[in-house]
Order: C-alpha cells, then structure tokens, then sequence
C-alpha cells in the first residue's frame, strides 16, 4: 500500500462514515501518513454506523503501514 493509495482510502472511508475531514484536510500528505493514528483515531470515535468488515481490514492495512 502506498502513500496516495492509503490517502485516498482515508478520504473514502471518512466520506462512508460520514466524517468532518477538517481535522486533516489543510495536512500535507507527509503530514497526515505521521499522524495516521490520530486520523484513524478521530474516524474511529466519530463514525457514524459500524465499520463493514472489508472496511476493518483496509483500516488494518493503512495502520500496520503507517503506525
């Protein structure tokens, strides 16, 4: 997985669970890969209906490769 891949996975699953993105939108993308827990964290906390399985191993893969 790289970095735009990952980027873009966030993007999708913040607009599915329907999430402000304000929190990382104004970050480089070097800027939201370091603070990819702290995202991952704030998706967590304030989504809107539980993940779908596929989507917890997406949210799996992006943190085993940034965190």
């Amino acid at each position: 997985m790289n970095e735009e891949k990952i980027i873009k996975s966030i993007d999708i699953l913040y607009e599915k669970y329907m999430v402000d993105k304000s929190f990382y939108n104004k970050m480089s993308n070097q800027e939201k890969i370091r603070r990819m827990k702290g995202i991952l964290a704030e998706l967590d906390l304030k989504k809107k209906m539980p993940y779908e399985d596929s989507d917890v191993e997406i949210i799996k893969d992006i943190f085993s490769f940034c965190c």
